[in-house]
């Protein structure tokens, strides 16, 4: 799921330099480095072209990215064929749940909200050369929080989450 979600984040950034005529680079008096197409009046001297043509990709690379999406896809799909259902309490009446059902829903909601936001930070995480985040508690680009809700780890409250083959 990750990688999908990486693979479609980088064909997008591919895809919008594509599209620019040029992108240009600066520094602005708070120190922060920006990127546009357009260069603000103050900055023209001191902005400098980006070089986009790494970043475009042949008909092989996309054949190959199409052929590995496939493929991710049919294993995503075949894991959750294979993922057991989960258990249904003894005595449940159908649209009557008791409290224990209703703290496991929730418990599963926020599991999959946590490793969802999880996911979803990944990509933004400060890594040294080595490609290690660079200290424990990483830290996280700021851009991240404009795509990604933070949401806490729900263990402290449900436990552990459920182990699935195949995760």
């Amino acid at each position: 799921m990750a990688h999908t979600f990486l693979t479609f984040i980088a064909c997008c950034c591919m895809a919008s330099a594509v599209h620019a005529d040029e992108i240009y680079r600066w520094v602005d008096e708070k120190g922060r480095t920006q990127f546009s197409d357009q260069v603000p009046e103050r900055y023209r001297n001191a902005a400098t072209r980006v070089d986009t043509n790494p970043s475009e990709l042949t008909d092989a690379q996309r054949q190959d990215a199409a052929v590995r999406a496939a493929r991710e896809k049919a294993m995503v799909e075949r894991a959750n064929e294979e993922r057991p259902a989960p258990p249904q309490p003894a005595g449940a009446v159908m649209g009557a749940r008791d409290s224990l059902t209703q703290k496991q829903l929730d418990c599963e909601r926020m599991q999959r909200e946590y490793r969802e936001s999880q996911e979803c930070f990944a990509p933004f995480i400060i890594r040294g050369r080595d490609g290690r985040p660079r200290r424990r508690g990483a830290a996280v680009r700021e851009e991240a929080f404009l795509y990604c809700k933070p949401v806490p780890d729900p263990s402290a409250q449900c436990g552990s989450p459920p182990q699935y083959i195949g995760q």
